[in-house]
């Protein structure tokens, strides 16, 4: 199920990370390549009872796009507030950049919940199992 991505060239593995006994981390290689680099950390933490098994999933942006996030929404408010005191021309106003920030992340919220859908119903496949809530 899982295997370094640089060494997955044959597409067989659907996943790379860590499997620990009751808990892993893996990341989706399905579809990751140079322009899908936005693909979701998956904990999963392994539950056993008498009859069957519960895998608790949490999905979560990887660390290392926290901070260049974080960077791009101090730079987007402050080349809007810039534009806002010395606007550059009618078009390039600070409503633009206002309206700019919103539009990215909505990009990005639908692009990374389309990875977790796929994901979340790929390991489903391969556990055989069935999604709860």
């Amino acid at each position: 199920m899982t295997e370094k991505f640089h060494t997955n060239s044959g597409k067989k593995y659907k996943f790379e990370g860590k499997i620990y006994n009751s808990e892993f981390q893996i990341f989706p290689t399905f579809d990751y390549g140079s322009r899908n680099q936005l693909r979701p950390e998956i904990n999963g933490k392994i539950e056993k009872h008498e009859n069957y098994s519960l895998v608790n999933l949490k999905f979560k942006v990887q660390d290392y796009l926290k901070l260049p996030m974080f960077i791009i929404i101090i730079l987007n408010l402050a080349f809007a507030i810039f534009l806002f005191i010395k606007p550059i021309s009618s078009f390039f106003t600070w409503n633009f950049f206002i309206i700019l920030l919103p539009a990215t992340f909505l990009i990005f919220y639908i692009s990374f919940k389309v990875k977790i859908e796929s994901s979340t119903k790929l390991l489903c496949q391969i556990l055989t199992a069935e999604i709860i809530g």
